[in-house]
């Protein structure tokens, strides 16, 4: 925990954590509302008044009233760095025009170059049409590859200079878009993948690319993560192999795949598979598969980390359409705030409030799009509420904590 969260304080006064946060949009302020009552109330049924998080709001409308090609206000960056972790809610980001994506800026402007997306089956079942059992986490470096941004209209003078750099005779008519990796930024990553599967005591760790193809760029990542492998830190630990033929006991194994063949060996065999380490696009991608067969991006949330700091939030968008129509699945929201108190090294209050939700959700207690997938099922369920939800989480509380 950093210095400014844990000051030296007067004997008998609480530790207190302090966690900036952003509602959000769409159902983000409601699932907010009831993931801070929750991990409040885990919090305070845990450490008994030894601990507390104290909440920093950062105003929403400091982002909904940005004009379209502005970047996100000095003041909230600032706040964010000045702190260890924070909480955000969904954001949207327009499709095919509009402003940039406020998570990939925030990202990249608080050097939060990793994303980590657990999915793990829960109480609630997959709502594939088969159960699985997985315990997958995917990560993805998450400062550039394509999502970098850097695009040139089709008609603009840099789309054609790149159009005739290239020479394979590009069409007149096309836009153009880079896509940028390097070695620091890919090795900087795959470092923090080896160290948490490495504590985490994670058997199998799978360098997911493209490089058949694009082979300076996926095949770099490949070649790069590779190295690394090789430095002193990770030789005694990790064993690379091409064959996938285990662990040998002693050490962590290290394989690939290629991207295309991982995404269909992850819907027939997932439960092979531990750790995944992917450039952005298809970590995106791979992770969002793996949420569905965990049961849904409802129920999967996702940690941006960086060396100083680190960002918790569900892992599905804004979904307007629910919008202050108390259906909202508060479930990924909750879990973003577990992984959070994980991270700032509070385990017990993010264990009981795990447990708690488990329960919750293994006794057919579910909002609408749980509820009703579990009906189609065959499964019992009873619907309610994103408030009455959260009320029936922290009611397990009183036995979990």
């Amino acid at each position: 925990m950093g210095p400014e969260e844990r000051e030296k304080r007067p004997a008998g006064e609480p530790e207190r954590l302090v966690v900036p946060y952003l509602e959000g949009e769409g159902v983000g302020p409601e699932i907010m509302a009831g993931t801070r009552r929750l991990l409040d109330e885990a919090v305070r049924r845990c450490y008994r008044g030894r601990r507390l998080l104290q909440w920093l709001e950062l105003p929403g409308e400091q982002i909904r009233t940005l004009a379209a090609g502005s970047s996100l206000p000095q003041e909230m960056i600032d706040t964010l760095r000045a702190h260890r972790v924070a909480l955000k809610g969904p954001l949207a980001t327009p499709v095919g025009g509009g402003h940039r994506s406020w998570n990939v800026e925030l990202r990249q402007r608080l050097e939060l170059y990793c994303c980590l997306r657990p999915a793990r089956s829960r109480a609630a079942g997959s709502l594939l049409c088969r159960q699985v059992d997985i315990d997958l986490a995917v990560f993805r470096e998450t400062t550039e590859d394509v999502y970098c941004g850097i695009e040139f209209a089709a008609d603009s003078e840099a789309a054609r200079q790149i159009r005739a750099l290239a020479g394979v005779g590009l069409s007149a008519d096309s836009a153009v878009g880079l896509k940028v990796m390097s070695r620091t930024a890919s090795q900087r990553f795959f470092r923090r993948v080896l160290r948490w599967s490495r504590q985490q005591r994670r058997r199998r760790v799978t360098i997911v690319h493209k490089g058949n193809i694009m082979k300076q760029t996926e095949g770099g990542f490949l070649r790069w993560c590779r190295q690394v492998l090789e430095e002193p830190e990770f030789a005694a630990d990790f064993r690379f192999t091409e064959r996938g033929d285990g662990s040998d006991g002693s050490s962590i194994m290290v394989d690939q795949r290629l991207a295309d063949a991982m995404f269909q060996q992850l819907l027939t065999r997932p439960d092979e598979y531990d750790v995944l380490a992917a450039p952005n696009l298809n970590g995106d991608y791979l992770a969002e598969a793996a949420g569905a067969l965990a049961g849904g991006l409802a129920l999967q949330p996702s940690a941006n980390l960086g060396d100083e700091r680190a960002l918790f939030e569900p892992a599905h968008g804004t979904a307007p359409h629910l919008a202050g129509s108390d259906r909202a699945n508060p479930a990924a929201m909750i879990l973003a705030g577990c992984m959070l108190l994980d991270f700032a090294g509070w385990p017990e209050a993010a264990g009981a409030l795990r447990r708690a939700l488990d329960t919750t959700l293994a006794a057919g207690t579910g909002t609408p799009d749980l509820a009703r997938a579990w009906q189609r099922a065959g499964r019992p369920a009873r619907e309610v509420g994103t408030g009455e939800f959260v009320e029936t989480v922290a009611g397990r509380l009183l036995e979990e904590a």
